[in-house]
């Protein structure tokens, strides 16, 4: 019994609409693939130029992750018919890597490929891999736009905007664009992030409703040994007051009475002397 499997083929039904056109006739649009919006760019630049470009139409070089998206980028660099830099690059180190450090999972390698060590990627009229040196120029790049659009510092997406002008062309803006906030209207307007005379406005985050309970413990601890400490300060002074003050009554008193004897002695003196004369 033979192991081998097998292909079926069954007539096309004549009634169905043709499929819609995967690779459109022109490449100078952004083209949709499996979920991922690629734009290729055909302009005769070294790896380093290649990725300015696309960074400059909010995308950066294209990077392959799956089977999937090779079959889609071979279909792609089909229709080009020339080949195009992809993020695969090493400039040095102990193995290739993506754009942002990011460990190749898959590869679709050309024979006998990679033969240095350093380089930069790109991709064969066929769809395999194969490295240049980073300055070489070739005539097109594929890159990988970014559906995002503008995010925050912290990497969040934005779900309100007060922009000046609701046609800003946000996809020839250099990622390293800045914005402000103009004070006059609040409204909102990017610019060049080398400028100086502008203020900036910090934020910091808001404390953890969790820890609030322990911030109350710990203040309320505080407070309480405060008081003790207050406590027993006080029950000490007015502790050494007190025998203070009995030591000078007691002292007082027997010196009242010293001068109470004397007197009394004195008295007796003087009436045994009147005594002693009229006899």
């Amino acid at each position: 019994m033979e192991s081998n499997g097998y292909i079926c083929q069954r007539p096309q039904d004549s009634e169905r609409p043709p499929a819609p056109t995967l690779i459109p006739a022109t490449l100078s649009k952004p083209v949709k693939l499996g979920g991922v919006t690629y734009r290729v760019v055909e302009k005769r630049l070294d790896w380093t130029g290649a990725l300015h470009l696309c960074e400059s139409v909010n995308g950066t070089l294209a990077k392959v992750k799956d089977p999937y998206q090779q079959a889609y980028l071979t279909l792609l660099i089909n229709s080009l018919r020339r080949p195009a830099w992809i993020s695969l690059y090493n400039y040095g180190g102990r193995s290739f890597t993506w754009l942002g450090e990011e460990d190749v999972t898959y590869s679709n390698w050309k024979d006998g490929e990679p033969n240095q060590m350093a380089g930069c990627g790109h991709m064969t009229t066929t769809g395999q891999w194969t490295m240049s040196p980073c300055d070489d120029k070739l005539d097109a790049a594929i890159c990988q736009i970014s559906g995002r659009g503008l995010v925050w510092s912290e990497d969040t997406e934005m779900s309100y905007t007060n922009w000046e002008a609701h046609d800003v062309a946000f996809s020839v803006l250099s990622p390293k664009s800045c914005f402000w906030i103009q004070s006059n209207s609040g409204l909102w307007k990017p610019g060049s992030c080398r400028n100086r005379t502008h203020g900036v406005i910090c934020k910091q985050p808001r404390m953890d409703s969790d820890h609030l309970p322990t911030l109350i413990v710990v203040m309320v601890t505080g407070l309480v040994l405060v008081v003790l400490i207050v406590g027993v300060i006080y029950l000490y002074r007015r502790r050494t007051v007190g025998s203070r003050g009995s030591y000078e009554g007691a002292r007082y008193s027997r010196t009242n009475s010293s001068l109470t004897e004397q007197t009394e002695k004195n008295i007796l003196v003087s009436d045994m002397e009147l005594n002693e004369q009229s006899e």
